[in-house]
């Protein structure tokens, strides 16, 4: 018999989102998941929807709790799991039927520790296309590996969604408390506690893009958490795996363009948050210029990047005129 896979959904005031989110679990082709939703304190009809959903299913268990953020619900979700394979779905984004049996696949095709699938950004509204040319191609790697990957942001992204991992693992790794960039915290240990990572191509996660998501707000001082995070993975890369420190440097440069080019798109955003990113950046853009695997077009906004605010403004804005006529 397959084993019990847990699914941990923190859920909070997502009651627009929530029934689509929930639909797709309980479609998966594995049967043998609990999804543990974790009511985070909603103050809209979420919790209801919730306890509407565990009187239809039984492998759907309902925990109420004081509202304590993404990262406190993810972590009181893992407490309660009876799984020891566990994964995180956000309750406003959904997943296709065979999230769960693919995922577990590639944990027992390979006798990983973590598997790992794609997620695929989609904007509300959207709807998402299987692509049939797609090859499912699968491969197993070492810690080693799997951080060289996430910092060239090959595959292996930072966000905890669409990834099964030990339940052991996460009960070591504790998210960090009421933290914006919570994933980007502890993503490199949970690889690093992993032997095997298996890693597969399949799109299997729809990570709904909304207007009043943390990734689509003016920033503040939270949304610099990424740098004080991707920092401590700095270290922890050259401390542990010296011979990719050269990579670490990239994902710090990643980092930094993340802030920097949502201030560019964010009228709302004060320029202060640019320039100490562009500090950021240029403690570490050496090692980009010299990667031969980080793209031309990459080092090119990085060049404009550094010129300063008001040439980057520029150059953002043509290059997304560019963009969005090569679309048409």
């Amino acid at each position: 018999m397959n084993p019990l896979i847990s699914l941990v959904i923190p859920v909070y005031n997502v009651e627009k989102y929530l029934r689509k989110c929930l639909d797709s679990v309980l479609a998966q082709t594995y049967d043998n998941f609990e999804a543990i939703l974790v009511d985070d304190g909603s103050t809209d009809s979420s919790g209801k929807i919730c306890d509407e959903y565990a009187e239809k299913d039984n492998r759907i268990i309902v925990y109420h709790k004081p509202n304590g953020g993404l990262s406190d619900a993810r972590n009181y979700g893992v407490e309660q799991c009876n799984g020891d394979l566990v994964s995180f779905i956000d309750s406003d984004d959904y997943v296709t039927v065979d999230y769960v049996e693919y995922l577990y696949s590639l944990i027992e095709k390979y006798d990983a520790d973590m598997s790992i699938g794609q997620f695929v950004r989609i904007n509300e509204g959207d709807t998402f296309t299987i692509n049939k040319n797609d090859k499912n191609e699968d491969t197993v790697i070492d810690p080693e590996q799997a951080l060289k990957k996430i910092c060239l942001g090959d595959q292996i992204s930072t966000v905890a969604i669409a990834k099964l991992y030990k339940k052991s693992i996460l009960l070591s790794n504790k998210f960090p408390f009421g933290a914006y960039y919570e994933d980007v915290a502890i993503m490199y240990k949970l690889i690093s506690d992993s032997k095997k990572i298996s890693v597969g191509n399949k799109k299997i996660y729809l990570y709904v893009q909304r207007n009043k998501s943390i990734l689509h707000s003016a920033i503040n001082e939270k949304h610099m958490n990424i740098l004080t995070f991707t920092d401590e993975m700095f270290r922890y890369i050259t401390d542990n795996y010296p011979n990719i420190s050269q990579y670490a440097d990239i994902r710090c440069c990643t980092s930094a363009d993340d802030v920097i080019i949502r201030v560019l798109e964010n009228e709302g955003s004060k320029k202060e948050y640019y320039y100490k990113a562009q500090k950021y950046l240029k403690s570490h853009i050496k090692n980009l210029y010299k990667c031969k695997e980080v793209s031309l077009h990459v080092k090119i906004d990085n060049f404009f990047i550094l010129k300063g605010y008001y040439i980057a403004k520029i150059y953002w804005r043509l290059r997304s005129i560019a963009a969005s006529t090569l679309k048409r």
